[in-house]
C-alpha cells in the first residue's frame, strides 16, 4: 500500500513538472506569435488626389471639406501661390520626392512614404 502511494506522489510530481513546461512553452510561443504579427507591415500605396476624388461622389466631397471640387482647386491653387511649396505641397511636388532634401525625408520613409 505505502508503494503505491509513493508511486502516486511520484506521478503527481512528474506531471505537475510536465505541465508547468507546457504552460511555459505556450507562453514563449505566444510571445513570438505576439512579435511575429507585430512587424508584419504591408506596403503602403498612396492613392493620388486624382483617383481618390474619382472614387467619391460630389456630395461626399462636399461634406468633408465644406466645398466643391472647383473651390477647393482654387484654395489650393490659392495656398501654394502664396505659402510657397515648401509650407504647401501639391501632389505633383510630392510625386517628384517632395521632401527629400527635408530632415523629416528618414521619418516619411519609415512610416510608408507617400508612394
Amino acid at each position: 500500500m505505502l508503494f503505491l502511494l509513493l508511486v502516486t506522489l511520484a506521478l503527481k510530481n512528474k506531471l505537475d513538472s510536465l505541465l508547468t513546461r507546457l504552460q511555459n512553452t505556450f507562453r514563449e510561443e505566444m510571445r513570438v506569435q505576439a512579435t511575429l504579427n507585430r512587424n508584419a507591415t504591408q506596403a503602403k500605396e498612396r492613392v493620388s488626389w486624382y483617383n481618390f476624388i474619382q472614387q467619391i461622389p460630389d456630395d461626399h466631397f462636399r461634406r468633408m471639406f465644406r466645398m466643391n471640387q472647383t473651390a477647393f482647386d482654387t484654395l489650393c491653387g490659392t495656398l501654394c501661390n502664396k505659402l510657397g511649396i515648401n509650407k504647401f505641397r501639391p501632389e505633383h511636388c510630392l510625386n517628384d520626392g517632395g521632401m527629400k532634401q527635408s530632415k523629416a525625408h528618414a521619418a516619411q520613409q519609415h512610416t510608408g512614404g507617400f508612394q
